[in-house]
């Protein structure tokens, strides 16, 4: 199998329109993940927050985990070097803050319910 030159990589111009050459994946956007990544974490904890009267328990478990994840993001930001490699976990893990908090209020309505 033929290795591929660096240098052939970098005179082909980079299709836009794949998902894995977005901007926000090529480029050193660290702070940009980080800033959205907390306003949907402060949006989605106090709506949790609201509700810890009605399900405390269901409520509780989704803000941990959703600072768990925040947190994951701060590590991975401060500590990874490549921005590609650095940026790819920063979206996973604020997909995985989206899914957890959609999640949890799922829950919590679902409780509050029954």
């Amino acid at each position: 199998m033929a290795r591929k030159d660096p240098e052939d990589a970098a005179r082909r111009p980079v299709d836009e329109t794949f998902v894995r050459n977005r901007p926000a994946l090529r480029k050193d956007a660290r702070r940009s993940w980080l800033l959205w990544a907390g306003l949907l974490g402060a949006v989605s904890v106090a709506f949790l927050i609201a509700n810890l009267g009605a399900q405390f328990a269901a409520a509780l478990t989704g803000i941990l985990a959703l600072v768990a994840l925040y947190a994951a993001m701060l590590v991975c930001a401060a500590t990874m070097r490549t921005s590609r490699r650095r940026n790819v976990v920063l979206a996973a893990l604020m997909i995985a803050m989206v899914l957890v908090s959609v999640a949890a209020l799922i829950a919590v309505a679902a409780l509050r319910l029954a």
